[in-house]
């Protein structure tokens, strides 16, 4: 719920951007949160307290991780990554899956199909935003949704396939392709 409000809340916040000044923006925002997941093996969690909800999972390898979140921060987070999400057009994935990763000791894997639920249900609700306010170009819609559908599926079937540290690597070096090239478009 708090990160469809902040989709809505990101979505309004969207139309006082000119294209040029947008891109800047979100490439230097991505750049930052590419930079934190290089250094979060450095970072601890600072949102353990008492009252937390705790769980642990042991991956493919044997490697047995314990990580934990509270609500509160959880929701606080999640109107935010929302906010940014439909600010700047993103899934909320390249936001969610760093941040649970860091703040809350997600294990990667566990992260990304956490993240993915909850893109659902905040895309759900910024593109109705979208809608509303008449920013959706249909025929772009109609060509790209096969591609972005399969894509879908075929990351899904490599995700299984990578290693927690593999999968981090991959996350590090698009985020960085990504934020270059809209830094660059941007200026």
């Amino acid at each position: 719920m708090c990160k469809w409000s902040g989709a809505i809340v990101g979505t309004w916040l969207n139309r006082g951007f000119d294209a040029d000044s947008f891109q800047l923006f979100l490439g230097i925002f991505i750049l930052l949160v590419s930079v934190v997941l290089f250094i979060r093996s450095r970072l601890t969690p600072k949102l353990y307290t008492k009252k937390r909800i705790e769980r642990t999972y042991i991956d493919q390898e044997g490697t047995t991780y314990t990580y934990s979140y509270n609500v509160l921060p959880a929701l606080m987070l999640s109107f935010v990554v929302g906010m940014l999400s439909g600010l700047f057009g993103i899934g909320g994935g390249s936001l969610m899956v760093p941040a649970m990763m860091i703040l809350f000791h997600f294990p990667p894997h566990i992260a990304v199909a956490t993240s993915m639920f909850m893109i659902l249900l905040s895309a759900f609700a910024g593109s109705l935003a979208h809608i509303i306010l008449g920013n959706v170009e249909w025929f772009y819609i109609l060509a790209l949704l096969p591609g972005a559908w399969f894509g879908g599926l075929t990351g899904a079937a490599i995700n299984r396939r990578l290693s927690s540290d593999s999968l981090v690597l991959v996350l590090r070096i698009v985020l960085i392709f990504v934020a270059l090239r809209l830094i660059y478009e941007g200026l």
